[in-house]
Parts: structure tokens; sequence; C-alpha cells
């Protein structure tokens, strides 16, 4: 990962709308960062609210290319001191 917990750039955000990818015609992506539960990884609350912090942010990167067809790449980030 290029970036540690908690840099700015892995502030939770919720699902963006989708993009294009600049220099990718028909290629579009959207994506969002949320906190989660340590053991099951699912969203905790609202997965906004840094209350809910549980050491954990699960980074979703969704694209979608010219045929419509959607790929999801999940990745987590883990809190070290």
């Amino acid at each position: 990962m290029k970036y540690r917990y908690l840099n700015p750039s892995l502030n939770p955000v919720s699902l963006t709308s989708y993009a294009d990818i600049p220099g990718f015609s028909g290629y579009q992506w959207q994506w969002e960062i949320l906190y989660v539960d340590d053991s099951s990884f699912s969203v905790v609350g609202d997965g906004i609210t840094p209350s809910n912090h549980r050491g954990y942010k699960r980074i979703l990167v969704r694209v979608r290319d010219p045929e419509l067809t959607e790929y999801e790449v999940y990745s987590v980030v883990a809190f070290t001191p």
C-alpha cells in the first residue's frame, strides 16, 4: 500500500460515482474507503464515522470496461503504531 492507515488520503469516503479513467477510453472507475470490523471485515456502523474506528479500513476499487463488465478489487489497511 502506498499510504499508512492515518494518511488523510485514506479517510473514509462513501462509494463515489463512476468517473472516466484518463488515457483508457471507455473505462470508468469508482471507489470507497470504509471502517470495517476486525473479525469479519464487515462495515462498522455507517463506515464513515470516526467513532466506529476498529483499526481496519477496507478499500474497494471497481472498474467498468467498455462492454459494461465490472471488476472489483478489495484491500484492507490495518492500523500499526
